[in-house]
């Protein structure tokens, strides 16, 4: 998709729209909208513990054939112990 990108601290880019999976989508299953979502053209996709759907998130992400370089996901921290809580989140959305 045509969107601008912002410039990280480390001197990556990622894009400054990201495609959404809380608000309508908290606690439901995104799968499909994450995969029109990534078919439109987003390569940025913002997902959270707090919106339930991590896993469903996931599965359209590992289903969509995309390669790691070509996707940007961005989680929010809910609690607990945090490298605990980021290993779950990245168990859910990534490509492991």
């Amino acid at each position: 998709m045509p969107f601008g990108k912002v410039k990280l601290n480390d001197g990556n880019e990622i894009p400054a729209i990201a495609f959404g999976t809380g608000s309508a989508l908290r606690g439901r299953d995104a799968e499909v909208y994450v995969a029109q979502a990534l078919e439109a053209g987003f390569s940025h996709i913002d997902t959270a513990q707090v919106y339930y759907n991590e896993d469903s998130v996931g599965v359209a992400i590992r289903e969509s054939g995309l390669g790691r370089s070509e996707l940007f996901v961005t989680t929010k921290y809910l609690s607990g112990p945090i490298q605990d809580a980021l290993r779950t989140s990245l168990t859910k959305v990534c490509f492991c």
